[in-house]
């Protein structure tokens, strides 16, 4: 399957110190609800892609 270019950077970068990686999901986003249409789109996209929904997790 593909690979997400977030999760890669994560995989690359981690254990590096002074690099952290927060994860925020839909009920993190309150300011615009575009943004939460967003993030919904990234998770419904890797359900269907991936088979899984934790792009954002």
């Amino acid at each position: 399957g593909k690979f997400s270019g977030l999760k890669q950077v994560e995989e690359i970068l981690k254990g590096i110190k002074g690099i952290e990686f927060v994860h925020l999901g839909e009920k993190d986003v309150v300011r615009h609800k575009l943004v939460q249409h967003i993030i919904k789109a990234y998770e419904k996209y890797e359900e269907e892609n991936m088979g899984e929904s934790n792009f954002f997790d």
